[in-house]
């Protein structure tokens, strides 16, 4: 009989002792599985607003080749800058190609795994920031504002004036 009753309470020691860590290992996963979910949420808002900023980079580059690129084109342009559309803008219609039809559509991809964008954006931005053509086109640019600064303020804010800059 006493064998029987110590059997019995050992098994009750042990029921409540596993019940314990049952409690405690169900109260670990369910703060791990909240921090992870707090986590993916917080990481689906930095996607959501990463994804907002590119579209409001590309409306904005939009907007510079629709309003600027054929003011720089006409013939009221100041003469320092005739037959510079190369040097002020670059390759900005390229830019925006690129950002519009490649990276935007990358991000878009990336949305469900977030973890993917370095991975994007070690492909594409890094790549064309260092490209030899862009390096020259950007020692060309601050050149050519460098000797013809004042007259580009001058189609600046001509420009402005003109389009009602509105981005």
């Amino acid at each position: 009989m006493i064998r029987v009753q110590q059997a019995l309470g050992w098994l009750a020691f042990g029921i409540e002792l596993l019940t314990y860590l049952l409690t405690y290992l169900l109260t670990y996963l369910l703060t791990y599985l909240y921090y992870l979910l707090y986590s993916f949420s917080v990481l689906s808002l930095v996607m959501e607003e990463l994804l907002q900023t590119e579209k409001d980079y590309i409306h904005a580059l939009n907007y510079v080749v629709d309003n600027y690129i054929p003011e720089i084109l006409s013939e009221t342009v100041p003469q320092p800058l005739r037959g510079k559309k190369n040097v002020v803008f670059g390759n900005l219609q390229n830019i925006c190609k690129f950002h519009n039809e490649a990276f935007l559509r990358e991000i878009e991809a990336c949305m469900p795994f977030p973890f993917q964008l370095g991975a994007c954006f070690l492909r594409h931005v890094i790549m064309h920031l260092h490209s030899p053509k862009n390096m020259v086109a950007k020692v060309e640019s601050e050149n050519s504002l460098q000797k013809d600064g004042y007259a580009v303020l001058l189609f600046l804010f001509r420009s402005v004036s003109i389009c009602r800059c509105e981005i």
